[in-house]
């Protein structure tokens, strides 16, 4: 502005540089993350050494649907091995780069935990994939049911002084992330060990949790959901369980 030209000067400039380069130095961490999520997307080689019988159809079916932007209904019997032949050719789309993430969404424990083995089967054959099994908030939280404020809670007080550092740490370290990765993290910088799974979420590509995270009004992820258009894919485990649910939900 010709009329009103300000020069910052001084402690505050250097804070903002400061910020800028912290900023820069967790981006780069992140960009160099997902170019190397895209490239062993298209790499990624079916991390068994043959297919079940409908396996190879299903994962067809299913990349199709996600490169067309589209829906698709699967019922099919146990043991072909659903939760494989879905994650896969989803983690695959990562490599067409109309991925961003993806929810693997279930009811119940037993499924999430198979679906977190899968992904861990999938690192291990070469993908890059920053995964987290997100759990429920009464199973992490350290203070007893507390008031989730700074005044009631030790874990909340200077949460945000802390979340900077701990958040580079985890996106550094950490490729597989569960209930026990977040609560070492948390109890060691004394932060809500809920919040901080919910925070580090952000800058994860799988993200395993229940139906409540995606489709509850009241407490689904609106820090996913802003707008109407987002590159996601939901795989949506055992949907029959999802009626009663969603009734429940409202």
């Amino acid at each position: 502005n010709k009329t009103n030209k300000q020069v910052a000067t001084g402690s505050y400039s250097n804070d903002v540089i400061n910020l800028l380069k912290d900023y820069l130095k967790f981006y780069k961490i992140i960009l160099e993350h997902d170019n190397l999520k895209v490239q062993t997307a298209n790499t990624l080689k079916f991390p068994y050494e043959s297919y079940r019988k409908g396996q190879r159809e299903l994962s067809k079916y299913v990349y199709g649907t996600i490169k067309n932007e589209d829906t698709l209904f699967i019922e099919a019997p146990t043991g072909i091995g659903k939760t494989m032949s879905t994650l896969f050719p989803a983690v695959k789309t990562f490599g067409t780069e109309n991925t961003e993430k993806i929810f693997y969404l279930s009811a119940k424990t037993i499924a999430k935990e198979v679906a977190y083995e899968a992904m861990k089967r999938l690192i291990k054959h070469g993908q890059v994939a920053r995964t987290i099994k997100l759990t429920a908030k009464e199973k992490m939280c350290q203070a007893g049911h507390r008031k989730c404020n700074p005044l009631d809670c030790p874990f909340a007080n200077g949460y945000y002084d802390k979340i900077k550092n701990v958040l580079l740490e985890i996106v550094k370290n950490e490729e597989l992330i569960d209930d026990k990765i977040i609560n070492k993290y948390a109890n060691n910088n004394d932060m809500c060990a809920y919040e901080l799974q919910l925070d580090t979420s952000l800058f994860c590509d799988v993200i395993i949790c229940d139906y409540n995270y995606f489709f509850d009004p009241l407490v689904y992820l609106k820090r996913f959901f802003e707008t109407d258009e987002v590159p996601y894919v939901a795989l949506i485990d055992e949907t029959h369980n999802l009626v009663d649910r969603s009734r429940d939900m409202y």
